[in-house]
């Protein structure tokens, strides 16, 4: 759409001087990289962390790496889906290009498929999975939809004006989680002596 700024494929990046408590913090990001290596993109971030901690000096590196070996990563039970790696990289074009879509949709709370076009807005992680907000055409409205329980995806040639300044955390708001709840509630909790340090 004429704004924006691209990388020419040609471009690479010059070599870093990377301090050692840098390089580690690499390292250990490659580590949860690869933890969840089929999360969109995850290949392509462990690739970088690679090859920027390749210009750190041998010793260093060397020295870090002995150091990141005795570190482990679990990130837990895992629910990796197909249809992320499907829709991830079509949803993030559109949301980039300001472009619709038309879906279709596995509700957990209606019976049939449903199907609409969407403005998509923006990608948010939470939960161990990606979901996109955007205007839904059958909903009238901004909706959260979960990119596993999306059956069938295509961009149209319909472009739509981008929000300015759209969060996803300022949709969410407050919610319970990514349901919001629509009313706030002030609570105590009291815990025992034993547990209350914790």
């Amino acid at each position: 759409n004429g704004q924006g700024y691209r990388l020419a494929r040609k471009f690479v990046l010059p070599a870093s001087d990377l301090s050692a408590p840098e390089t580690i913090g690499l390292m250990l990001l490659g580590k949860m990289a690869w933890a969840q290596i089929k999360r969109p993109f995850a290949r392509s971030a462990l690739s970088a962390i690679n090859k920027l901690t390749l210009h750190a000096p041998q010793e260093m590196r060397q020295v870090c790496a002995d150091l990141t070996d005795r570190v482990s990563v679990d990130v837990g039970a895992q629910a990796f889906s197909e249809a992320e790696l499907l829709h991830y990289p079509v949803l993030q074009r559109c949301v980039d290009e300001g472009r619709s879509c038309r879906l279709k949709y596995r509700s957990p709370v209606e019976t049939q498929l449903l199907v609409t076009g969407l403005e998509p807005y923006a990608l948010h992680f939470a939960g161990k999975a990606w979901y996109v907000f955007g205007k839904s055409a059958r909903h009238r409205e901004v909706r959260m939809f979960k990119l596993a329980r999306i059956e069938e995806l295509k961009p149209t040639e319909t472009l739509f004006p981008k929000p300015k300044r759209f969060r996803a955390t300022d949709k969410l708001g407050k919610a319970w989680s990514l349901n919001p709840e629509g009313k706030i509630y002030k609570v105590e909790l009291e815990f025992t002596e034993k547990v209350a340090t914790n």
